[in-house]
């Protein structure tokens, strides 16, 4: 008889049919009962074709009739198969392909005990539509509005500019006009606004903070490619007590041309003499409804149900492998299913994983193809300032692992030697780590499960992890790269900074651990909870926005604790940037002021200070601790240690200061673990 492999039911031995000691047409078992049973031989071998094969998504496309495992998945939408008819494979499902010759089908079944966000729908009483979590963030918030009316805009004309002489000369063609949401509507955030053209041609709008008029939070270019009212969305809501909106003078209303006088253009729609009533919309919700508010609700405890804290920060394997750049213009290099194949030899001309990480405790794992002469490197390669590279070699021939001096790659710092035989074509077991003031190399065998190891006291280790080889008969390949952090429960805290979050003057051998008189410890030691520390020397914001993406999310602190811009770069733009970015990962931000150390820190302080109160976020008061009689203004030295005369990180004693004053400034955070 025919059998449709779709159709197949697979039973357990103990119920298949008992069988004679002699059945044609059947495969026997002997079942756990003792009993011989059967399998029908037209069912057995259907069966054995449509065992699934494994599938990756850059392997080749199959071209036989069967199901497919996929090996990767990830969140909604899931990991794309472009070999596989475009099919995804989400995380927390178990999910097969078939593939009948022509067509791919998904077979897909939520997994039990794990909560997906896709499957729970929300109704929203927009044109009566469910949507997903995702789809309600990613589309819902951003396309419709929720309540509110439209309203016109009632603005004044520049200073100087009044109406009358607007009948023969056209408005300032550099001026800018600003609107401030919030005078205008009771709306709290704009998710989009109307504004009407009366000529063509490409334009931009600028969102601004009101706290730096300087530099655009947002630019909305926009296309007018016909007269008359056009809906401009902003690229995420706008808060509207935060940001004002400037629009050029060859805006909308404000074009015109010698043959158009203002007044002719506004003829009846005047207020008083310098107002004029000018054709923006802003569109937005009003305060959260008590419905909506539920559903975010919802949507956060479902995020926090669906995060699974395992402290791996990277993790690729074979064709997956991603984020892979040259680390010269030498550098050869490919990635196929085996994985990451490095063609070109020589220190340098390896390849860097494009992602900084400066957590204190961490380690980069890679498991690689030898040669029994292979001479292997791995180390980091700076990014954001020229201080802190690793460099350590692992040589096949000489049976030694070295670790150099950081910032050289002749220096030695420590060789240590391995006594067992390395096989051509083996895999090992890489591992660099970063553990506070030691680096530490791991050179393990798998097979036989020998191992060997150097550490030496060296600080620094930024910022991407690079590698390559030296010499070797054949190419090494890399076939899983890892980079995880040490910590093994989520963490209540993260810390954030440059070399003063990072405990530049205070860690010495002689403590153990070697930053016990560092800030973060001891607010982390008092709070008696999981923390990290990422602070970076000669660190500025760009580098913390760098790092935070690659850390943060997958880490998850409940509260992020962020002291930087003693090296300057600060802006508003990116300081509110780095804030929002951590609070969408539902982390509570303390933005700190940070240390007293020469004339620009007042200033740097104000920028600091006018986002904290405009977001009304949690913040140490860091010149008030180091400062003489806590005046916030006369820098006491004694509590800096001295570097040449350069008084700019924070002793033993200002740590401890700084400590204290988080105790006043910031006591809700200790309050949340039952400290009073």
């Amino acid at each position: 008889m025919g059998v449709n492999p779709d159709l197949l039911v697979i039973k357990k031995p103990s119920e298949l049919d008992i069988a004679a000691a002699f059945d044609p047409g059947n495969f026997l078992f002997a079942g756990d009962d003792d009993k011989l049973r059967k399998i029908p031989a037209d069912v057995f071998y259907p069966l054995l074709n449509n065992v699934a094969k494994p599938i990756s998504p850059a392997d080749s496309t199959p071209t036989s009739v069967g199901w497919y495992k996929p090996q990767v998945s990830s969140e909604d939408p899931g990991t794309n198969y472009p070999n596989a008819g475009n099919l995804k494979s989400k995380s927390g499902f178990d999910t097969l392909f078939f593939f009948d010759g022509t067509n791919w089908i998904k077979a897909e079944v939520a997994l039990p005990g794990v909560n997906n966000a896709t499957d729970i729908e929300f109704r929203n009483k927009v044109d009566d539509k469910s949507f997903s979590p995702k789809q309600l963030f990613d589309e819902v918030i951003g396309e419709f509005t929720f309540g509110g009316t439209v309203q016109d805009l009632v603005m004044n004309l520049p200073a100087g500019f009044d109406i009358n002489n607007a009948n023969t000369a056209d408005l300032p063609g550099a001026a800018r006009f600003t609107y401030d949401p919030n005078l205008y509507s009771d709306f709290e955030y704009f998710t989009s606004m109307d504004v009407k053209f009366i000529t063509t041609g490409t334009i931009n709008i600028y969102v601004y903070s009101k706290t730096d008029l300087n530099t655009p939070y947002q630019t909305i270019p926009v296309n007018v490619t016909s007269v008359g009212v056009q809906n401009v969305p902003f690229s995420s809501p706008i808060d509207a007590s935060q940001y004002l909106i400037f629009i050029s003078a060859g805006v909308g209303y404000y074009v015109l041309t010698g043959a158009t006088s203002a007044r002719n253009l506004y003829a009846g729609s005047l207020g008083t003499v310098n107002d004029v009533l000018i054709g923006v919309i802003f569109r937005g919700t009003k305060t959260i409804g008590e419905s909506t508010k539920k559903i975010i609700d919802q949507i956060n405890e479902l995020r926090e149900l669906n995060f699974d804290f395992n402290n791996t920060l990277y993790q690729r394997s074979n064709g997956e492998i991603d984020s892979i750049i040259s680390e010269s213009g030498s550098s050869t290099f490919s990635i196929g299913s085996n994985g990451l194949t490095i063609s070109s030899s020589g220190v340098g001309n390896g390849v860097i994983i494009n992602k900084q990480y400066n957590l204190g405790q961490r380690f980069i794992e890679l498991k690689v193809k030898f040669s029994s002469n292979t001479k292997f490197y791995i180390g980091t390669q700076y990014s954001e300032n020229n201080v802190g590279k690793a460099f350590s070699i692992i040589d096949s021939v000489a049976k030694t692992i070295t670790i150099y001096n950081i910032d050289s790659t002749s220096s030695v710092a420590t060789t240590t030697t391995f006594t067992f035989d390395i096989i051509d074509g083996r895999e090992y077991v890489l591992r660099l780590y970063k553990l506070n003031n030691l680096t530490k190399v791991e050179f393990i065998d798998p097979f036989t499960g020998n191992k060997s190891s150097a550490q030496v006291s060296q600080l620094g280790q930024f910022d991407k992890y690079k590698f390559g080889f030296v010499s070797s008969t054949a190419s090494p390949v890399i076939s899983s790269i890892a980079v995880k952090s040490i910590i093994t429960e989520r963490p209540f805290i993260g810390f954030y900074g440059d070399s003063i979050t990072e405990g530049n003057t205070v860690g010495t051998s002689a403590n153990t651990p070697y930053y016990k008189d560092r800030f973060a410890n001891l607010i982390g030691s008092k709070l008696n909870k999981s923390y990290y520390v990422s602070g970076r020397s000669a660190g500025t914001i760009d580098g913390v926005l760098s790092r935070v993406q690659n850390e943060l999310p997958y880490l998850r602190p409940k509260y992020v604790f962020i002291t930087i811009g003693t090296n300057g770069g600060n802006t508003d733009a990116k300081l509110n940037q780095l804030v929002e970015f951590c609070e969408s990962y539902d982390c509570k931000v303390i933005l700190n002021l940070i240390p007293l150390y020469d004339s620009s820190t007042a200033s740097k302080n104000s920028m600091i200070q006018t986002v904290v109160d405009a977001r009304k976020l949690l913040s140490v008061k860091m010149n008030v601790a180091t400062s003489v009689n806590a005046d916030g203004v006369t820098k006491d030295n004694a509590l800096f240690a001295n570097e040449s005369g350069v008084y700019i990180h924070p002793n033993v004693a200002g740590n401890q200061k700084i400590y204290e004053r988080s105790l006043i400034d910031i006591a809700e955070v200790y309050q949340d673990v039952g400290i009073y």
